[in-house]
């Protein structure tokens, strides 16, 4: 693992134990076990670490959707298991996206995470210009807009349902209404 790994993973259990307001750099750096020079190396302030750890997260997603996701399968499944996907990174996650929120409001920086997102967003336009191609979506459709909207659509409805409530028969009522909503909506 990297100095840099080893700071992001410190600063995700520090940001969690004592909060982004109460955490220092110092906090960090002991937990990683680097000094304070390694931390200045890589971020400017603790605050900047936050955008690294959504994207590192989001890259976890992305690669969990590129290796589980065929171009061979039905558009249908492939929502599906966006879904799927996505709501479980969530459950598993969400401690970490608790931090990834509460820094970028606060610091206002919600323009890096858009930044973050566009090569997911890249993804999902590819998955729909295919089954534009196959003709299993609207022809219609501006693939770049309902990328976001899809993705926007999931995570809302995952972090709604992990983040702030957990009841499971509710998650998996949610899941389906949504992958249902979906297809309806594409096709």
């Amino acid at each position: 693992m990297s100095k840099k790994e080893k700071l992001l993973n410190a600063a995700v259990d520090i940001f969690s134990e004592k909060g982004l307001e109460k955490a220092t750099v110092s906090d960090i750096t002991a937990k990683a076990g680097v000094g304070k020079g390694t931390f200045y190396l890589y971020f400017a302030s603790k605050m900047q670490v936050v955008p690294e750890i959504a994207d590192a997260l989001l890259q976890k997603i992305m690669q969990k959707s590129k290796e589980n996701i065929s171009l061979d399968e039905p558009f249908d499944q492939k929502i599906e298991k966006l879904v799927d996907l996505h709501f479980q990174a969530t459950k598993d996650y969400k401690k970490i996206l608790k931090i990834c929120y509460s820094s970028l409001a606060v610091a206002d920086e919600l323009t890096k995470w858009e930044k973050i997102y566009e090569p997911y967003y890249q993804f999902i336009t590819e998955l729909l210009e295919d089954a534009k191609a196959k003709n299993e979506v609207i022809s219609t459709i501006n693939t770049k807009i309902t990328a976001r909207l899809i993705v926007g659509s999931i995570e809302e409805a995952a972090e709604q349902l992990y983040i702030f409530n957990d009841d499971l028969l509710e998650i998996e009522e949610t899941k389906k209404e949504l992958i249902d909503f979906l297809r309806r909506a594409l096709q």
